[in-house]
């Protein structure tokens, strides 16, 4: 155990300091330092090529002496051509400047504050500081946390990044990835060049756009032009031996075409607008009938909307193509604002081609409901069935009745209530809701049901021979955790798919009132968006909040194909139709409308 030095080296010490030599002391000039003979007791002879270090004791016996000169405790200082630098202790035990853990040279911590010295550490933490408060600081700084180990600290003395980085969220401040910077969110920081979230999340959404498409592109340039009976020879040899039945193969071959959609459509010919100019009015909903021959669209900008019909027919002139022609206007008749919520089409009769169109109006102080009669061939005016009016009443949806039992039944989803009239003898109920705005409706052809979705997250199933507005009219509940915005029956009436505005898209059993099927992937925040089902009940498909069309299995459940958006999306999501079996000899594929034009994606 080493004795406390007595005072005199402890002054001496304190003297050597504040005398810091210069480097002409520190060397010899002209040759070697000349020194005591008593000084080389301690020393090996000439010629000996270790030197020796001396120890605590001895060195404090020679300042307790009185003897020797200033050089001898100077590193580097030579007597009789031997060096007396003292070698650097890497395997001695010190303590951290940062965290005060002990460490050695050969390990060192991994915490902000060991990446200098003492004093280094807390300028480093000030410059940090001064990086954030003035709106940009350095990656390494930020990035790297406390919980970055050895390792990361050991990566970042190379020059090398670490392998894992973590980046901390700072309120007001937000983490670019390609400068490695924070940058400010509060106005005023950069007058010519304002960031806000909303900006940022943007920019970062375009950019995941354009990679997903280049990366497309390039699969599909790798692939070239690949066989297809490479999949479909295995999946008919199944059929021809039994294992597969014609309906098992007629669903795997579509989910495989399905999987390699091409993400470059084609655009479609504009449509002939006569009421709005090249900036206002977006397309924001896409129907087609039960012929899957005539389109409704829908173009909406503000408070003001407009109805278009057309017919989906093959492009002769190019392959896998369609076209849509014969547009006609559908005037909106007696309303000064034009807000459409809703539409769908209707068949009152058993004609098919006897093609009528509901819809509502809404966002003034006047709501109403109108049936219209589509234009004929020859006949270019809107004929009017039935319209409903209420004053100071939001009307959020609307369907038609085509049960037997329920015949010319209209329904009407307003604010805390749902509204059924008998347009027959102009009577009308108030349907029971648990006070709550309804979102979603549909009647059921088989069951004298109507079906609500609600805000508060229900679906009730009200009867319709007995209404009461009390909770004894619904025969049966199931439950979301936020408001649904669409439902679809299925043909059998058996299965419901529901969607809410949290993305949760569920496949319900109206049987047992159980969710059998999750579909993942649906992006929805906030809005009411649609979710329908093709005319061969076997994909489920629906346009997300972030633009992207994602198509799912609806026999497993299976995301099939994620479709960007073809351009830089407007506030307004795209609108979708996807078909397995369109009339005139059309091929299957999707058609999409965004902003003012028409997309095709060939299957």
């Amino acid at each position: 155990m080493s004795e406390t030095p007595p005072p005199q080296r402890r002054n001496w010490r304190w003297k050597w300091k504040k005398r810091k030599p210069s480097n002409k002391s520190r060397f010899h000039q002209g040759g070697k330092h000349q020194r005591d003979n008593n000084h080389h007791s301690n020393h090996p002879p000439d010629g000996d090529e270790k030197p020796s270090v001396a120890t605590s004791s001895s060195r404090g016996q020679r300042s307790s002496s009185g003897s020797g000169h200033f050089d001898d405790r100077i590193p580097g200082a030579s007597g009789s051509g031997v060096s007396h630098q003292k070698p650097k202790p890497w395997n001695t035990t010190k303590h951290c400047g940062g965290c005060r853990k002990s460490r050695s040279h050969s390990s060192p911590c991994g915490c902000i504050g060991a990446r200098g010295s003492g004093g280094n550490s807390n300028k480093q933490a000030r410059v940090k500081s001064q990086g954030v408060s003035s709106g940009h600081c350095s990656p390494g700084e930020s990035v790297a946390g406390s919980s970055g180990g050895a390792g990361s600290a050991a990566s970042t003395s190379s020059g090398q990044p670490p392998a894992t980085t973590v980046v901390k969220e700072i309120p007001g401040f937000y983490y670019d990835s390609v400068k490695k910077r924070y940058f400010r969110l509060l106005p005023g920081h950069n007058n010519f060049n304002p960031l806000t979230r909303e900006s940022i999340e943007k920019k970062e959404a375009e950019k995941k756009r354009l990679e997903l498409l280049n990366d497309d592109q390039a699969i599909g340039q790798k692939k070239g032009t690949s066989n297809r009976n490479t999949v479909f020879c295995p999946l008919q040899r199944s059929l021809q031996t039994g294992q597969l039945t014609s309906r098992q193969f007629m669903r795997f071959s579509q989910e495989h075409s399905l999987r390699n959609l091409d993400l470059k459509p084609r655009k479609l010919a504009n449509f002939p607008d006569q009421y709005f100019d090249g900036e206002s009015g977006d397309i924001s909903f896409l129907q087609v009938d039960e012929c899957q021959q005539r389109v409704l669209m829908v173009l909406s900008h503000d408070y003001l909307s407009r109805m278009w019909q057309g017919t989906i027919t093959p492009d002769p002139s190019k392959p896998r193509s369609v076209c849509v022609s014969d547009w006609k206007v559908i005037n909106i008749i007696g309303t000064r604002v034009t807000k459409v919520t809703s539409a769908s089409w209707v068949s009152c009769t058993d004609n098919p081609d006897d093609l009528q169109i509901i819809y509502s109006i809404s966002g003034g102080p006047m709501s109403s409901v109108q049936l219209l009669r589509c234009p004929r061939e020859g006949d270019g005016h809107n004929h009017m069935t039935y319209s409903y009016e209420s004053n100071h009443e939001s009307a959020w949806t609307c369907t038609w009745s085509n049960n037997p039992v329920a015949p010319s039944y209209l329904s009407i989803g307003s604010s805390n209530k749902a509204i059924v009239v008998d347009t027959v003898t102009a009577y009308k109920w108030k349907v029971f809701t648990n006070h709550s705005d309804v979102l979603a409706q549909v009647f059921s052809t088989r069951k004298p049901v109507l079906y609500n979705g609600t805000r508060r997250g229900e679906i009730l199933g009200c009867d319709l021979r007995s209404l009461t507005q009390t909770r004894s009219d619904i025969t049966l509940r199931m439950r979301h955790k936020v408001a649904v915005c669409s439902i679809r029956l299925l043909k059998d009436e058996n299965y419901m798919v529901a969607s809410d505005m949290s993305g949760q898209v569920k496949l319900w059993d109206l049987r047992q009132c159980l969710c059998v099927q999750e579909f993942k992937g649906h992006n929805n925040q906030h809005a009411h968006l649609p979710i329908s089902v093709d005319s061969t009940e076997k994909t489920l498909y629906g346009v997300g909040q972030d633009s992207y069309t994602r198509l799912w299995s609806l026999h497993d459940a299976t995301l099939l194909r994620t479709i960007p958006c073809p351009q830089p999306p407007s506030h307004l999501s795209p609108s979708a139709i996807f078909s397995q079996e369109w009339k005139h000899g059309t091929q299957p594929g999707l058609l999409l409308g965004v902003q003012r034009n028409l997309y095709w994606y060939p299957l």
